[in-house]
């Protein structure tokens, strides 16, 4: 088996922080971020200690120039990733009616943009080497949504909607 440098955003806990330490088990190098850097160190460390290799970095992916920073600190670090797996998410459940403009942002932030984002910092070194893998976290409310998560249920069918895009763009460039 070969090993992947290994993208996670919403790598401090949940489904990103066990996939990071799953992966670490298989021997794959992590770039782990996050908004919680604590969390975030807690789970690098949890991987070191257990021999694998991670590294953190504490990160809003829903904020551009946060994401340019890091991405740019981590080509010149690590270089490509091989793949990417935009899992960071947020979320509030409440009718549209009961919901700010700033939660209504903050819901399409992350995952919406944090996912475009990232994909975008790298997509032109995946083009260029002709590899790579993006992976698009969402939810079952991307499918099938529900009352009374209206900002919540729309960014996630807005992540299958990139991911779909994204897909049928890059088909028959090695870049799944």
């Amino acid at each position: 088996m070969s090993t992947k440098l290994i993208l996670i955003t919403g790598a401090s806990s949940g489904i990103g922080a066990e996939m990071a330490k799953q992966f670490a088990q298989q021997g794959h190098t992590l770039l782990l971020l996050a908004r919680n850097s604590k969390k975030l160190d807690d789970v690098c460390s949890e991987i070191k200690k257990s021999g694998g290799q991670a590294y953190s970095y504490s990160c809003d992916v829903g904020e551009y120039d946060q994401v340019q920073t890091i991405t740019n600190t981590i080509k010149e670090s690590h270089g490509t990733p091989d793949v990417i797996i935009n899992n960071a998410g947020s979320g509030l459940w409440r009718f549209i009616e009961e919901t700010s403009y700033e939660e209504i942002l903050a819901n399409i932030k992350v995952p919406y943009l944090a996912a475009a984002y990232m994909s975008k910092a790298f997509m032109s070194e995946m083009l260029e080497r002709n590899s790579g893998q993006i992976i698009n976290m969402t939810s079952m409310a991307a499918k099938m949504p529900f009352s009374g998560a209206t900002a919540y249920v729309a960014s996630r069918k807005a992540m299958i909607g990139l991911h779909e895009a994204l897909t049928m763009d890059l088909y028959g460039t090695g870049i799944t």
